[in-house]
């Protein structure tokens, strides 16, 4: 009864874990996260198929199945030494998915290792090498402890852009409102650092917008369209022309 047990519930929470990551990657597009999620939940699972099989197995009255989780439970301060460096390690995974320095896909290089972040999970980090068919496993805590260098597209930069109108409106404020609007809504944009936006009257009938805005690097290049689409709908509102100085 008790194997039976095991190796069924062995499989459904395969079965179950699997479910588990489809419906996360409809909803949570972090892989990183995903990732831990599902070492973190097969492990528990798993965990608590085992005690369940012992239970079961040995047929242990009540009285005695109580005595067994007392001992357990005073075995728990004891195994925490034997096993301080999983402890560690499961800690360290866990700043990493809560605080996200490191991502799937990240180029990282850390004690003399390097490779392409393919998993993170409750202990341990894989990278992907440059050499074929070769990985690396590293425990989460060497990428808490040392120095790592990241190659990433979640890194931010920096991109400015200048608008000029030869015709404008004297509607500065209400033209900012509706640029600001248009930004805090596009989610490629970053909103930490603030985007800035100036509208600057020239000498002659000309308006200049001067704006400055952050993305992480994997949007770097669309921000070029994003900014110039919403201008254009700022003309339409408005009845004015932009051209883009370089």
């Amino acid at each position: 009864m008790g194997l039976t047990v095991l190796i069924l519930g062995w499989w459904l929470v395969n079965k179950l874990c699997k479910a588990m990551v489809i419906i996360l990657r409809k909803s949570v597009s972090d892989e990183s996260a995903i990732s831990f999620l599902n070492s973190a939940a097969k492990f528990s699972a798993r965990t608590i198929l085992i005690l369940l099989f012992i239970s079961i197995g040995l047929n242990f009255k009540n009285e005695t199945l109580m005595s067994i989780f007392t001992a357990i439970g005073a075995s728990v301060v004891a195994i925490g030494v034997l096993f301080k460096e999983s402890i560690s390690n499961m800690t360290s995974g866990l700043v990493l998915i809560f605080t996200k320095p490191i991502h799937i896909g990240d180029y990282v290089e850390v004690d003399g290792l390097s490779g392409t972040v393919v998993k993170i999970e409750m202990l341990f980090t894989t990278l992907q090498t440059k050499e074929t068919h070769k990985t690396v496993v590293i425990p989460n805590s060497k990428l808490i402890c040392n120095n790592v260098t990241i190659e990433s597209g979640y890194n931010s930069e920096c991109k400015e852009f200048t608008f000029e109108s030869k015709k404008f409106s004297d509607k500065y404020s209400e033209f900012r409102k509706f640029l600001e609007k248009e930004i805090i809504l596009n989610d490629k944009i970053l909103q930490i650092p603030a985007p800035t936006i100036e509208i600057i009257p020239q000498k002659d009938v000309s308006v200049r917008i001067h704006i400055k805005v952050w993305a992480q690097n994997q949007y770097i290049k669309e921000l070029d369209s994003k900014l110039i689409k919403i201008i254009e709908k700022l003309s339409k509102k408005y009845g004015v022309v932009f051209e883009k100085l370089k």
